[in-house]
């Protein structure tokens, strides 16, 4: 495997386990996995996932959760305020609000919480490991386990000083406690204190040979410290134990950071492998795609966005690349079709992409193409602000003052605050005289 730097993870997930990152390409999308277990652990296929905008009544989208727990959201309104509401039979109903930034990409873990806690002992009960709310004081709970739980209260409230405490005080009175190493192994390689770390993955795995997530710190810790050839074997107990799944994940997160780092041809390979290892890793589908434009495989690019849409019809950046791919091809009909469905499954983010075209135009000199462009975006959303502006200073350009007004007054109408009404104005006055 190749060595690279890894970015930093949240220690709320190291301390829970590491979480499959997605893939961190968009520049006007945010993207947010969630990943829903039971207090065991065990995540949790079916459940269904609402995600609503607080001041959008009209934004509604349902998912459900795949075999291993995941529903990839993309957030094409950024910024906003959204929330997700998680109800499943015989749980309680959850709800979470959650503010992604444009680019951005992370992981929330939901766990989901019994509406009666069973009695001390029966299916469901809380155990080591457990999540619900309550802890630390269930009954039938030895004083390790109570102690873990302790820990995993403070580590969801993000509380991870006093969260590594009770996970050491846990293994203190239970060295056998391997949930407890594992997440002590995953603050410290946080912490990049990776000889702890790997002393307790190393404890946790002794004691549960099975424990794919140690495997993959231990995988982590020693790629950092350029050990290969232990790395090399951590990844080949998570392909043995996890038939391929953990290992694809990793491979994949390995083709994140090689991206980040500016190096595609690396992460292509990467994502490639991961696919080979689970082919139903979206993630990966998508950020092949991607990787794919970029080199103007624009059949690959077609192959990997279908194959992505087929499953998530409404991603936006997704949408754009099977459009561009398609127009790479020259292919005419099916790139009127990509574009077509683009505008209607995400009208915002089209609007954004033919606004940077049509300012670069501008900028360069080009008013004719320029205006084109603007003209297409009020065509999508009537009422983009900057495009009337934009479209204004075009038609200055062009001789044709009293459209240029009639895109000021509407730009001023629409955003009074904005930092270019006061050039407007001006333009205003002077189209007056």
């Amino acid at each position: 495997m190749r060595q690279r730097q890894t970015p930093r993870t949240a220690a709320a997930a190291t301390a829970l386990g590491l979480i499959l990152a997605g893939a961190a390409a968009a520049q006007n999308i945010a993207r947010v996995n969630f990943v829903v277990t039971l207090p065991s652990g065990e995540p949790v296929q079916g459940v269904e996932l609402v995600v609503t905008i607080a001041d959008r009544p009209d934004f509604v989208e349902k998912l459900k959760t795949s075999k291993r727990g995941e529903a990839i959201f993309a957030a094409n309104l950024t910024e906003a305020n959204y929330k997700v509401s998680i109800n499943y039979e015989g749980y309680a109903l959850q709800e979470m609000e959650f503010w992604p930034s444009a680019g951005e990409t992370v992981t929330r873990r939901i766990v989901l919480s019994p509406k009666e806690a069973p009695p001390p002992g029966e299916a469901g009960a809380p155990a080591a490991g457990g999540m619900s709310a309550g802890v630390p004081d269930e009954p039938g709970l030895r004083p390790a386990e109570k102690k873990f739980n302790e820990g995993v209260k403070a580590a969801m409230d993000e509380d991870f000083t006093t969260a590594k405490s009770r996970f050491l005080e846990a293994v203190e009175l239970d060295s056998r406690l391997a949930p407890a190493h594992q997440a002590l192994a995953g603050l410290f390689l946080d912490d990049k204190d990776y000889e702890a770390a790997g002393r307790h993955a190393s404890q946790a795995v002794e004691i549960d040979p099975k424990n794919t997530r140690a495997y993959r710190i231990l995988y982590e810790v020693h790629t950092r410290l350029g050990n290969e050839e232990e790395a090399a074997k951590a990844f080949a107990k998570l392909d043995e134990i996890g038939q391929g799944s953990e290992a694809a994940d990793v491979v994949y997160n390995d083709g994140v950071a090689a991206l980040r780092e500016g190096d595609a041809e690396t992460a292509k390979a990467h994502f490639e492998r991961a696919l080979e290892l689970r082919g139903d890793l979206m993630p990966a589908v998508s950020a092949l795609a991607i990787v794919y434009l970029r080199e103007k495989s624009y059949a690959r690019a077609v192959e990997m966005s279908e194959r992505f849409l087929a499953v998530t019809p409404d991603d936006a950046q997704v949408l754009r690349v099977r459009w561009q791919a398609y127009r790479g091809l020259g292919d005419e009909a099916k790139a009127k079709e990509a574009y077509d469905a683009f505008a209607s499954g995400s009208p915002e983010a089209l609007a954004a992409e033919l606004f940077n075209a049509g300012a670069a135009l501008f900028d360069s000199g080009d008013a004719a193409g320029a205006r084109e462009k603007f003209e297409t975006v009020l065509a999508v959303v009537p009422d983009h602000p900057r495009a009337h502006y934009q479209l204004g200073m075009c038609l200055v350009q062009q001789g044709d003052n009293a459209g240029a007004r009639q895109h000021f007054e509407r730009f001023i109408e629409l955003a009074p605050d904005d930092p270019e009404v006061a050039t407007a104005r001006e333009m205003l006055s002077y189209l007056k005289q």
